[in-house]
């Protein structure tokens, strides 16, 4: 019980666990969401892994600038419906709370220890 207790206040193992449920949370709503049309029809295409990453990080910029409060701006009316849904601007404060934990956590770790999400 003790090692368990000790296992939990470990910022290390907090910063990892805060990534993963990040990232998780991330990739949960970018399945969702689907993706582009743009990136879905570039996937057919030499150039489709880049505008698919290109597409998945404009859609995470947008989910951290809705969880902080912002309005992000898209010109695809998929993506504006969807980050209007109540459900995804839960998800992305969710999102942004745990990357501010994660901050944290990484506050009390060695700079060479601390955790960077992908």
């Amino acid at each position: 019980m003790l090692m368990l207790l000790l296992l939990a206040c470990d910022p290390a193992i907090t910063a990892t666990d805060l990534c993963r449920e990040r990232r998780d949370a991330l990739d949960t709503l970018y399945a969702r969401y689907g993706g582009s049309a743009v990136a879905a029809e570039a996937q057919k295409g030499v150039l489709g892994g880049v505008i698919g990453e290109a597409d998945r990080t404009r859609f995470e910029a947008g989910c951290v600038e809705l969880g902080g409060g912002g309005r992000p701006t898209f010109m695809a009316k998929k993506a504006k419906d969807f980050f209007a849904e109540p459900q995804t601007k839960k998800t992305c404060e969710r999102v942004v709370d745990l990357a501010l934990k994660l901050k944290a956590a990484n506050r009390e770790l060695p700079a060479d220890a601390q955790v960077t999400c992908p």
